[in-house]
């Protein structure tokens, strides 16, 4: 990842300075530090667990995702200068103002959606909302996008590259913003998992030389599963 940040990171900075003036470098020289400081804990974390003992599948599960969702997190601080910049430049600030407007829309949906989905009765604005799923949310952006480039092809403003490298931030927003809440959304049932691992454990019948990784290890802790004859007959 350290090579992608430099790369990205003095290439928007530098080398795109005299094409987007201020936009790029400003926003490069506030985003990519944050990326770069995200990115180097998550393998500094990455690092010590290689050298901590893993304890038992979930917990090892738990650690895991708690280690690279900075990472994932921060590819959003890598990636947004040079959307924003390239968006900007090509089809001005109406277009990147529209484009924000429909991936915050979409991003009040999936917050909607952590409430009471059993709810039977929707209000207009709630009925509104629900229609930004990211399957119509990325056709419109789409769409949008498609149809400047077509026009920019018969008036020449832009150059096509541009305008393609313009649709990075239009794709790559919303399937940050899905991936993010099923990260997190994974977490956060990962840690009822380590809270009451061995329930699961039983009821998803993982043996317990898979559960603790060794047999040796297994045979440290009270037997799960299979359950012992005793606790099997009653």
């Amino acid at each position: 990842m350290i090579p992608l940040v430099m790369i990205v990171g003095i290439g928007t900075t530098i080398s795109l300075d005299n094409l987007f003036g201020i936009n790029i470098p400003l926003l490069s020289k506030i985003f990519v530090p944050i990326f770069i400081i995200i990115g180097s804990l998550s393998e500094l974390g990455f690092l010590i667990s290689v050298f901590i003992p893993r304890k038992n599948i979930a917990e090892f599960g738990l650690r895991s995702d708690i280690i690279w969702s900075p990472l994932i997190f921060g590819m959003i601080f890598l990636v947004v200068p040079l959307g924003v910049g390239s968006l900007i430049y090509s089809y001005g600030y109406t277009v990147f103002l529209i484009q924000t407007i429909v991936i915050l829309l979409y991003l009040v949906f999936k917050i909607s959606t952590l409430g009471n989905k059993r709810e039977t009765k929707k209000t207009a604005y709630r009925r509104f909302i629900s229609w930004f799923n990211l399957g119509y949310t990325m056709i419109i952006l789409i769409a949008m996008d498609a149809t400047l480039i077509i026009i920019n092809l018969f008036t020449n403003k832009v150059p096509l590259g541009l305008s393609l490298i313009s649709m990075i931030y239009s794709i790559f927003m919303p399937f940050m913003i899905l991936f993010n809440f099923y990260m997190f959304g994974k977490i956060y049932k990962e840690i009822y998992v380590v809270k009451y691992a061995r329930q699961f454990q039983y009821d998803w019948k993982i043996p317990d030389e898979e559960w603790w990784f060794t047999a040796e290890a297994a045979a440290k802790h009270p037997r799960v599963y299979p359950p012992a004859k005793d606790d099997a007959q009653g």
